[in-house]
């Protein structure tokens, strides 16, 4: 969330302050929503956590959804950083389909109680609504894009299509934690594997 954009301007000391006060909040709410459950979690326990009176945190946000819309941002941000690293280092389509595979089964593994949360809150719906989702959903599209344009994916449907199938393999796991109850079986390494495998070419043997 710190980052500076090409052609933004540099932020002022105050802004600085404000950004990294909104970011404890954000780790604290985090913890304290894993601890207890959205649900469970009040504007007052957050404010605590955070140091703050329940006024002092109402100046950053106003109630638990604008919370959860910025933590969703900033998680989603920082995922989508991780990618373009990658994927500016990688050349071919395998690379960098193994890129986005490695960098987003990584995060999800590390931030397992964030989307804990996003399921328990019931939030899933609203991603697709979200700015910061909908940019690194056109990350991901442009790599399917730049592949059709190559002849290296057959257009076997529309490029943002293709991209939904692999967004649901990469996110398989958090489906199964969260929604299906059980810890997957499969490595980070075996899944990245299996997802290529699926993804490039498919199951059959022939």
């Amino acid at each position: 969330m710190n980052s500076t954009r090409a052609n933004e301007k540099p932020q002022t000391l105050r802004e600085k302050r404000q950004e990294k006060r909104t970011q404890e909040i954000l780790e604290a709410a985090l913890k304290l929503f894993d601890e207890k459950g959205y649900a469970g979690a009040s504007m007052e326990d957050i404010a605590e956590a955070s140091l703050l009176t329940r006024a002092g945190l109402y100046k950053y946000f106003p109630d638990k959804a604008k919370l959860l819309g910025a933590m969703r941002t900033w998680k989603t941000h920082v995922l989508q950083e991780r990618i373009e690293t990658r994927l500016g280092l990688a050349k071919t389509l395998q690379e960098k389909v193994r890129a986005i595979t490695e960098e987003t089964l990584l995060f999800e593994n590390d931030n397992r109680g964030f989307f804990r949360l996003l399921f328990s809150a019931g939030s899933l719906t609203e991603l697709d609504a979200d700015e910061t989702f909908a940019a690194l959903s056109v990350l991901l599209s442009q790599v399917i894009v730049e592949g059709i344009e190559r002849g290296e994916i057959a257009p076997l449907a529309p490029a943002e299509e293709i991209t939904m199938m692999l967004v649901s393999l990469l996110f398989k796991n958090s489906i199964k934690r969260n929604v299906l109850g059980y810890e997957p079986p499969t490595t980070i390494e075996q899944d990245t594997a299996l997802i290529e495998k699926v993804f490039l070419h498919g199951i059959l043997t022939t």
